[in-house]
């Protein structure tokens, strides 16, 4: 119970620049977590729009056997 008992007491005695420090530690954690979100979602819309895009190469594009004799029908 001592433990339970120090960190009250350290939380209560931080100074008023330590609090402040605190908070800003925690704000620009919370920007960092906001921009990885954002990162995220920006990759996987790009990983989608890659995959359409090879998707709709190999349906448009036609297949080649690599034969010269391919044009004489």
């Amino acid at each position: 119970m001592e433990g339970a008992t120090t960190t009250a007491s350290q939380s209560q005695a931080q100074t008023k620049k330590q609090r402040q420090n605190a908070q800003r530690r925690e704000a620009l954690k919370e920007v960092k977590r906001e921009r990885e979100a954002q990162q995220q979602v920006a990759f996987a819309t790009h990983k989608r729009e890659l995959d359409r895009a090879r998707a709709a190469e190999k349906t448009a594009a036609p297949k080649r056997t690599g034969s010269r004799f391919d044009s004489l029908g």
